[in-house]
């Protein structure tokens, strides 16, 4: 499975969470608003489960 040239998924999942990471926090410095956003979807999914069990 390793190989000098792939990749482990290990390796793929840190680098995709960093990204992730650092794009999520441009995004809440640059728009306030996105976070908001993201605090109400949560709040709503939070519910909905919620509701559900």
């Amino acid at each position: 499975m390793s190989g000098e040239e792939g990749y482990s998924l290990a390796e793929i999942l840190v680098v995709a969470v960093a990204l992730a990471t650092v794009a999520a926090s441009v995004l809440a410095i640059l728009m306030p608003e996105v976070r908001s956003l993201y605090q109400k979807a949560v709040g709503a999914v939070t519910d909905i489960m919620g509701s559900g069990f």
